[in-house]
C-alpha cells in the first residue's frame, strides 16, 4: 500500500473513532475508507494506430515471445491492462465490470475475434518489470484511427480512470497529427498529465529526429502552454518506458486523484459536527424553531426543483443546443482543408474516421461548457430560494446561506485556498453540493456524448459513402485529367455545403432530447443533495435535542467528544489544504 494511501486511511480511521465517540454517523467515513482502499493508478499508453504502443509494452515486458499482438486491425483493438499475477491469464471484462470470459495469454487471436463483446481486458503476467512498477498499471490502448465505437469508448472510459498518460508519436510521422492534438486536449480537459514518446526514432536520421522532437515540443507549447520534452526511443524502448513510469510519483498521483473526494467528505463531516455542537448550545425553543424553518426550506427546494424540471427544456436545453451544434460546426469548418486532403488522397473510411474524431473532441469541450453553464443556473435558482434561511448563520457560521454557496462554488474551482479564507462554516453544509455537481460534469458529459456518438456511428458512414459515391465519376475524371485542384474544390464545397450542414442537422435532432434527459437528472441530483443536506441538519438538531432531554447527565462528555472530532477534522483539513 502507498505511503499516502496508508496515511489517509489512518486519518479517516481516527475520524471514525472520534465520530463514534461523539454519537455521530460514520457512514460517510466508511465510504471514504472504501474509496481510498480501492483507488487504482492506471497509466494508459495512447497514440495513432501503428505508433508502436504494443511493441513498446512488449519491449518493457521483456519476453522473447511477444505477449501483446502488434498486427491487430484497428477495428479489433481493445484496451488491455497489464497486471502482475503468478497465475497468468487474460480476463475479458464486460460493460458491467464483470469478468465475462477467461483466455490463455497465448490466445489473443480468439480474444480479438470477440473484442466487440468486451469493454476491456486484464492481462495477468508473472513478470518482474510489471511487478516493479506496482501500484501503477500500464494500459495498451486502441489506436486513434480505430472505429469510433471502439477507440472513442475506450478513450472516454480511461480519461476518467487514467492517472497519467503516455502519448506515442511515430518519428516517421514527423509531427503530432491533428488527431493526437485533439486527444491531448481531451486529456487536459479531464485534468490529467502526460508524457510524450517519439517512437521508431531508429528509422530516421538523427538530425531529422532532433527536428521532429523540437517541432513536437513547440507544438505542445504553442497549443497548450505546456513544457513537454519528448523522449525519443528506437530499440531501447524497455529502458525508456521504465524510466518514464518509474519517474512518476505514485503517492503524488494518488493524492491528486483522491483529494477532491477527501475535501468533499471533510466538508460534510465538518458540517455535521458544527450543527450538532451548535444545537447543544441552543435552547429547546431555538432548536425547535430551527427545525420548523428547515422544514419550510425543504418545501421551497422541492417546489423550485419541480419548477426547474418543468422549465428545463425551454430555459436550459433550448438555449444551449445551438451553442453546442454551432461549436461543432465551427470546429469542422476549421478542419475543412485537412479533410479535403484526406478525401483527395484517402478513402471514405479515412474521411469518416477523421470527421468522427473531430466531432468527438469538439463535443467534449462544448457539451462540458454547456453543462457547466446549466449547472450554474440551477445552483443559482436553488440559492435564491434559500437566501433568507437564517438558521445557517446561527448554527454554522456568520455568512448567509446563499452567499456562502456562491463562495463554495469558487472554492471548488480554486481548491488551493484553505476553507478558512472563505469565512464561517456555513458553506461546509452544502459545499458537497457544489463540489459533486462540478466534478460530475465530465461524467454527465460522457453520458450525453455516448448516445450522440452512437447515432453518428450509424449516420456518418452512410453520409460519407453516399457523398463519395455521388462524386466518384467527377473524381475519376479529375484524376485522369490530373486536376487535383478541381477535386479539392469539389470536396471543399461538398463539406461546407452538404456534409457539415447535414451533421449539424443530425446533432440538432438528437442533442435536445438527450441533453434534456441528462439535465433533468442533474436537476434532480442537485435538488436531492440540497434536500439531503437540510434533512441531515434537521435530523442532527432533533437528535441533539432528544439527547439533551434523555441524557442530560452525560452531555458534558458528549460535548467533549464532539470538540475532539472537530479538532481531528481541522487537523486533516490543514494537511489536505496546505
Amino acid at each position: 500500500m502507498l505511503k499516502k494511501q496508508e496515511e489517509f486511511i489512518g486519518e479517516f480511521r481516527k475520524l471514525k473513532e472520534a465520530f463514534a465517540r461523539a454519537g455521530l454517523s460514520t457512514e460517510k467515513i466508511e465510504s471514504m475508507l472504501s474509496l481510498l482502499g480501492a483507488q487504482e493508478l492506471l497509466v494508459p499508453v495512447v497514440g495513432e494506430f501503428s505508433a508502436g504502443k504494443s511493441t513498446l509494452l512488449n519491449s518493457f515486458i521483456g519476453r522473447e515471445k511477444q505477449i501483446l499482438p502488434t498486427s491487430v486491425a484497428p477495428e479489433t483493438a481493445i484496451a488491455t491492462e497489464l497486471r502482475f499475477g503468478t497465475d497468468e491469464r487474460i480476463e475479458a471484462i464486460d460493460k458491467n465490470g464483470n469478468v465475462a470470459k477467461r483466455f490463455s495469454v497465448d490466445d489473443f487471436a480468439s480474444l480479438n475475434s470477440q473484442s466487440g463483446d468486451f469493454s476491456f481486458v486484464r492481462v495477468y503476467l508473472n513478470n518482474s518489470n510489471i511487478r516493479s512498477i506496482e501500484p501503477l498499471v500500464l494500459v495498451d490502448m486502441p489506436g486513434f484511427e480505430s472505429p469510433l465505437d471502439a477507440h472513442n469508448t475506450a478513450i472516454r472510459n480511461y480519461l476518467n480512470r487514467g492517472a497519467f498518460f503516455v502519448v506515442l508519436v511515430s518519428a516517421l510521422d514527423g509531427t503530432l497529427k491533428s488527431t493526437s492534438m485533439r486527444h491531448l486536449n481531451d486529456i487536459l480537459e479531464y485534468e490529467r498529465d502526460f508524457a510524450v514518446v517519439v517512437s521508431k526514432s531508429n528509422l530516421i536520421e538523427q538530425s531529422n529526429l532532433k527536428s521532429v522532437c523540437e517541432k513536437i515540443e513547440n507544438d505542445i507549447d504553442e497549443n497548450f502552454m505546456l513544457k513537454k520534452t519528448p523522449v525519443a526511443i528506437g530499440l531501447d524502448g524497455s529502458k525508456a518506458m521504465g524510466d518514464i513510469v518509474r519517474a512518476l510519483d505514485p503517492d503524488s498521483l494518488f493524492e491528486t486523484i483522491v483529494s477532491p473526494a477527501i475535501k468533499d467528505c471533510l466538508y460534510q463531516l465538518s458540517s455535521s459536527v458544527n450543527v450538532k455542537s451548535a444545537a447543544f448550545s441552543k435552547s429547546s425553543d431555538e432548536n425547535n424553531s430551527a427545525i420548523d424553518n428547515l422544514k419550510h426550506a425543504l418545501e421551497k427546494i422541492k417546489r423550485e426543483r419541480d419548477r426547474l424540471l418543468s422549465e428545463s427544456r425551454k430555459n436550459l436545453v433550448d438555449n444551449n443546443v445551438p451553442v453546442v451544434v454551432n461549436g461543432v460546426g465551427k470546429d469542422l469548418s476549421s478542419a475543412v482543408e485537412s479533410l479535403v486532403e484526406i478525401g483527395v488522397k484517402g478513402s471514405a473510411d479515412a474521411m469518416n474516421s477523421e470527421i468522427q474524431d473531430i466531432i468527438h473532441s469538439s463535443l467534449i469541450q462544448h457539451v462540458k461548457t454547456a453543462v457547466t453553464n446549466m449547472r450554474e443556473s440551477i445552483m443559482s435558482r436553488f440559492s435564491v430560494e434559500l437566501s433568507n434561511l437564517k438558521e445557517w448563520e446561527s448554527y454554522c457560521g456568520d455568512v448567509s446561506f446563499a452567499t456562502k454557496i456562491s463562495e463554495n462554488s469558487a472554492l471548488v474551482v480554486d481548491n488551493r485556498k484553505p476553507i478558512a479564507e472563505f469565512g464561517g462554516e456555513v458553506g461546509n453544509a452544502v459545499a458537497n453540493v457544489a463540489y459533486k455537481v462540478l466534478t460530475g460534469i465530465l461524467a454527465i458529459t460522457t453520458s450525453i456524448l455516448n448516445p450522440i456518438l452512437e447515432v453518428l456511428v450509424i449516420f456518418l458512414p452512410d453520409l460519407i459513402r453516399h457523398f463519395f459515391k455521388k462524386k466518384a465519376e467527377e473524381r475519376e475524371r479529375a484524376k485522369r485529367a490530373e486536376q487535383e485542384e478541381q477535386m479539392r474544390d469539389e470536396l471543399r464545397q461538398a463539406l461546407l455545403g452538404d456534409v457539415i450542414p447535414a451533421i449539424k442537422r443530425e446533432l440538432s435532432n438528437n442533442i435536445p432530447g438527450i441533453l434534456e434527459e441528462n439535465i433533468r437528472s442533474l436537476i434532480d441530483e442537485i435538488g436531492k443533495r440540497y434536500e439531503d443536506v437540510i434533512d441531515e441538519k434537521q435530523f442532527e438538531i432533533e437528535q441533539a435535542e432528544k439527547r439533551r432531554a434523555e441524557h442530560s447527565a452525560s452531555l458534558d462528555a458528549e460535548r467533549t467528544a464532539i470538540v475532539t472530532a472537530k479538532s481531528e477534522i481541522e487537523i486533516l483539513m490543514r494537511k489536505i489544504f496546505s
